[in-house]
């Protein structure tokens, strides 16, 4: 076996472990990339097939101020496009309906959005209203157009 000539304390073997360690770290770091310069910036993406995940939409429930079987319906379709209610969106009819902020709606009281005059659809943005029957709306809503808003105060968009 090996031993050296003198005696090593135990400080003097941390120093020179720390020492070796010191100098393995600093061999690795050489062979590492340098970062970019300060006036680096990345070039965004013109794909316009990639987007952010779209998690806007529409709450309604089938009972009076946000109560009972209740759903969130995400803007599945581009804006302005026609949403006809399926069975299962409208069971038990539509009594509370309002869009997400950042969206507004045109509703329709017949499937295909259309309407013969004004009282047959009704404009909603954000919060939407949680009493459709105090509007003489209860039950009636059947189909609906959405559009994203960019203004804070959810306005009707110039689609509609």
């Amino acid at each position: 076996m090996f031993a050296f000539p003198f005696k090593l304390g135990p400080a003097l073997l941390l120093v020179l472990l720390f020492v070796a360690a010191y100098l393995l770290a600093l061999s690795h770091a050489a062979a590492m990339p340098k970062l970019p310069a300060d006036d680096f910036f990345p070039i965004p993406n013109t794909d316009s097939s990639i987007s952010k995940r779209d998690d806007l939409g529409v709450y309604m429930c089938d009972s009076a101020n946000w109560t009972g079987v209740c759903r969130h319906i995400l803007l599945d379709t581009p804006d302005f496009s026609c949403h006809n209610l399926t069975a299962a969106e409208s069971n038990g009819g539509v009594s509370s309906f309002g869009p997400d902020k950042g969206v507004t709606c045109l509703v329709y009281d017949d499937y295909g959005c259309d309407s013969e005059d004004d009282g047959d659809m009704w404009g909603f943005s954000y919060p939407g209203e949680g009493d459709l029957a105090s509007r003489g709306w209860d039950d009636r809503i059947l189909s609906y157009k959405s559009c994203r808003t960019t203004n804070p105060e959810g306005t009707l968009c110039g689609g509609f």
